[in-house]
């Protein structure tokens, strides 16, 4: 896949979800797949599946389809914001080996 060199990666299983009904065989089915890491954070150090990692990126408001020139930056990280992306941006960060920090959407909050 795009991954960079001595990116950290999470370790990646095909999950097949499938359903089926009393009418017989399946009648949808969905694959993806799941990646497992750990991250962890010292006194100096982010670390993920135990190797550090240096942010390189910024804050991303827009989920414009520009993974060619965050490649020619040398992002390896951003940080969303708080309008929900497209389905397929996270599985393409994936793909780069790009980390996301993902804000939680707020649209429609309201606070007491």
């Amino acid at each position: 896949m795009g991954q960079r060199e001595g990116e950290p990666r999470p370790s990646e299983a095909g999950v097949q979800l499938s359903a089926q009904t009393s009418l017989g065989p399946v009648s949808d089915f969905c694959t993806f797949l799941v990646g497992i890491c750990t991250v962890a954070v010292t006194e100096s150090q982010f670390l993920i599946n135990g190797k550090p990692l240096y942010f390189h990126g910024f804050n991303k408001h827009e989920d414009a389809d520009d993974f060619n020139l965050l490649r020619f930056l040398g992002v390896n990280s951003f940080r969303t914001n708080h309008s929900p992306y497209v389905e397929e941006v996270l599985p393409m960060c994936d793909c780069y080996g790009t980390v996301v920090i993902d804000d939680c959407p707020a649209g429609g909050l309201v606070l007491p």
